[in-house]
């Protein structure tokens, strides 16, 4: 419609600028990309991501016929072995096929695109209508974009060259680009790679999306099975032996680990017991609240909810699956004004240059105080839920 005043050639002009402006945002990013790329290209003839290079080598050793979890490498004190299950391997085969330098840097622009295609999900489809639908609303965009990667979790991904960002944006794309007939299957399969994503399997049973549970099943199995054929005494071997093996993984005590049950044994309180019923509790009570968010359609908030739960529940938990707590970051920050400040408390806290997150092995008692900000973060959002978005004009309530 044309504004009283306003002559059509006026408008035409406003939208040939706000095309070129767009354009010269998207630019931008492609730049962004390329640069990255690059870079990871020339220098990754000389510095490796610690996790890239075990997947990488463990898939070797496997296509050489010495076996997938024979391979470990020794460094900062620790071991580091392939500790996925074996579908994991047949997803990322392809790192055993190229040289170290091109797969990490194919590995980091897929990473960053993916940050950004997350953002760009949140302020487009799941909060509609927080920021201006013109070129502004996407330098707005790029603008979190760059600040999401400077939060913890994510820059640990990229650091790491890990494979938890990607784990959870399928689980992302599974609930709000995937059809709901369909809901589930990439959650499933997700999975199979990485175990944690299992977590939504009772959520969908208890919100009665029982298709959706079906379908998460469904795609495990699937995915799991195919593993079982290409890969059978592998199969065999980590369905028997190595998941019950939670040291290969790491040191539960560690102040690396982020979970309740790292936070109890970092306390003096090694109790199983204590543990398995705080755990209960918190699941429980957690997918009481996604529940809840779900019966309001923000089905956006029930998953994230969902996955700040597996972070806080599971036994071993790094800073690099907990992108749920930067998007739920981004979510607080476009909810609502009043909930801005919050998310910028979170960032503060959990920026990578922050001593909340930083990655040690042991410290002082300050340090043990700062460190278990993480897992109570966690156990506050969990227990809290995230707030409901205000009504913004011309949008309907809810995450869309």
């Amino acid at each position: 419609m044309i504004e009283r005043g306003e002559t059509e050639p006026a408008v035409t002009e406003l939208a040939a600028t706000d095309s070129r402006f767009r354009a010269a945002v998207w630019t931008l990013a492609a730049l962004v990309l390329i640069g990255a790329f690059v870079n990871e290209l020339v220098a990754g003839t000389q510095r490796y991501q610690l996790d890239f290079f075990v997947y990488r080598s463990s898939i070797q050793s496997w296509l050489s016929g010495q076996g997938l979890y024979s391979f470990s490498i020794t460094v900062f004190d620790g071991q580091f072995p392939f500790t996925y299950p074996p579908f994991a391997a047949l997803a990322l085969a392809w790192v055993g096929l190229v040289p170290i330098h091109w797969g990490q840097a194919i590995w980091l622009t897929v990473q960053l695109g993916v940050a950004l295609g997350l953002v760009w999900l949140v302020v487009r489809r799941v909060l509609p209508g927080r920021v201006p639908a013109s070129w502004l609303g996407d330098a707005v965009i790029l603008i979190a974009w760059m600040v999401a990667i400077l939060n913890a979790p994510i820059a640990q991904s990229l650091m790491l060259g890990q494979v938890s960002l990607v784990m959870v944006a399928l689980v992302v794309v599974d609930f709000v680009v995937v059809p709901a007939k369909f809901r589930g299957i990439l959650t499933g399969i997700t999975a199979a790679v990485k175990l944690l994503p299992l977590i939504f399997l009772p959520y969908f049973l208890v919100t009665r999306q029982w298709r959706a549970a079906a379908n998460t099943a469904g795609g495990f199995a699937a995915a799991t099975g195919l593993a079982f054929l290409v890969l059978p005494q592998e199969s065999l071997l980590f369905w028997t032996q190595m998941i019950f093996q939670t040291g290969r993984v790491g040191e539960v005590s560690s102040l690396r680990n982020k979970s309740l049950l790292a936070l109890l044994s970092q306390w003096g309180l090694n109790s199983t017991w204590l543990w398995l019923g705080l755990a209960a509790a918190f699941t429980a009570f957690g997918l009481w609240r996604a529940a809840q968010h779900h019966r309001r359609g923000e089905e956006f908030a029930a998953m994230v909810v969902v996955g700040l739960l597996s972070g806080l529940v599971a036994p071993l938990t790094w800073l690099h699956h907990l992108v749920w707590l930067t998007l739920a970051m981004i979510y607080l920050a476009l909810v609502g004004r009043r909930w801005m400040l919050a998310a910028a408390a979170i960032w503060v806290a959990f920026c990578f240059f922050s001593p909340v997150v930083a990655s040690l092995a042991s410290g002082p008692i300050w340090l043990m105080i700062l460190q278990s900000a993480t897992t109570l973060t966690l156990a506050a959002f969990v227990l809290t839920g995230l707030p409901r978005p205000t009504p913004v004009a011309g949008v309907g309530r809810g995450d869309g």
